[in-house]
């Protein structure tokens, strides 16, 4: 029997009925879900259409439905296995056998919401039932059936973003964030009163120069040392390096070394390192005894003239190391595609014209020698490494001659 959707719709001759029923498809069809456009939905399968278009659904209790084309919103597609769960819970009795029966197939079938909602219906029935306990992740501990958060909570772990962390770890996740966020503040500020100091309007010059001359917090210095990174005019760069170098913030190192150090710019270079030793607070030396093995000869030198002005004489014994350097240099072909004679260190060659050549060079390293005279008042050994190596062996041994008998 044909029913119509509802008794204000219009209903379906008999001779659609009768062409309905004539290609209706097996009970086996997929259901779906027919959502109607003035609220509702209805769960069937489509067993046919009508003349005007008409959407035939047997629904799952066995009527037919008529669904004029016009009052379907959409058509839901549902998954077979879905629907054949659907079918089996209507069927299902509320037993204990039962809800494990259909637990069982819905975790064969993969529906996992579906198998954890009748595992803990089983649980009603048999409340240490193990297959569901089990399925359900609890553990048991020491003779009681605990939850995954049970469990982690008792070795003082928390959920946090779908991972079991520790209070701590949580405390500096959360520290962290705060602080990107604090960082994104400062970054906008640091990028607006750059932006102000060229200004054609006088107020947002004046504004920008008096906040970067107020600005104290060492919270700032990351923002500063980002906006420097993307500075292209040199009196700004200057500027900002400035303000930088007034903050307490290791970052604040890190970037005063690496300008003194590598910034093509020979005037920010020795700003840079101005701004380091000014004020004779402690500059760590490390970073600039590792140039001193650099690859590169001109900042072997910049790393020893940075040494010198720092002053610090545990620098002497690298000093000593690194007056005289070797470097690689490669050499390309003079005559590309011949062949050439040539010597490298008195040796004489044939050399392929066009391949180039790797040739090593010992190279005196002035700066270096300035920083280690200045260190230690020594100005006639010159580039002998083995003379000053044999004089700061002699001043080790005199300073713990003295020291033993100081005591």
């Amino acid at each position: 029997m044909l029913i119509p959707l509802a008794t204000t719709r219009r209903c379906l001759s008999l001779a659609l009925a009768a062409a309905v029923c004539a290609c209706a498809t097996t009970a086996g069809a997929s259901a779906d879900i027919y959502e109607l456009e003035g609220g509702g939905e209805v769960r069937g399968e489509l067993v046919g259409r009508g003349d005007d278009e008409a959407y035939i659904v047997r629904t799952d209790d066995g009527a037919q439905v008529a669904l004029p084309r016009d009052e379907i919103a959409r058509i839901v597609a549902v998954d077979d296995t879905l629907a054949e769960y659907q079918r089996r819970a209507r069927s299902t009795p509320d037993t204990a056998a039962g809800q494990r029966e259909l637990a069982q197939w819905c975790k064969e079938h993969q529906l996992a919401e579906e198998a954890a909602l009748h595992w803990e219906r089983l649980l009603d029935f048999v409340p240490d039932d193990e297959e569901a306990m089990i399925s359900l992740d609890y553990q048991r501990v020491g003779g009681r059936w605990m939850t995954r958060e049970e469990l982690m909570a008792r070795r003082g772990m928390i959920l946090y973003e779908g991972k079991y962390r520790t209070a701590q770890h949580i405390a500096l996740r959360q520290r962290d964030d705060a602080q990107g966020d604090l960082q994104a503040d400062w970054y906008a500020k640091i990028r607006r009163w750059r932006g102000w100091l060229d200004s054609r309007r006088e107020e947002h010059v004046t504004a920008a120069r008096a906040n970067l001359d107020g600005l104290s917090d060492p919270a700032a210095a990351p923002a500063i040392v980002r906006q420097l990174s993307n500075e292209r005019e040199a009196w700004a760069y200057g500027e900002l390096l400035k303000v930088l170098a007034r903050l307490d913030h290791p970052e604040t190192v890190r970037k005063l070394v690496d300008v003194s150090l590598h910034d093509p710019n020979a005037d920010l270079r020795a700003l840079a390192l101005d701004l380091l030793t000014r004020n004779g607070d402690y500059v760590p030396i490390l970073p600039y005894v590792r140039a001193l093995r650099s690859r590169d000869n001109v900042i072997v030198n910049r790393a020893g003239k940075a040494l010198g002005a720092i002053g610090d004489p545990e620098a002497v014994s690298p000093l000593i190391d690194a007056l005289v350097t070797e470097h690689k240099y490669r050499i390309e072909p003079a005559n590309p595609g011949g062949i050439t004679t040539g010597s490298v260190n008195g040796n004489a060659g044939l050399n392929v014209g066009d391949r180039p050549k790797i040739i090593v060079r010992m190279r005196q390293n002035p700066e270096v020698l300035r920083a280690l005279t200045s260190l230690t008042s020594e100005h006639d050994l010159e580039y002998d490494e083995r003379a000053w190596r044999s004089w700061f062996i002699n001043q080790q041994e005199a300073q713990l001659a003295s020291a033993r008998r100081d005591e």
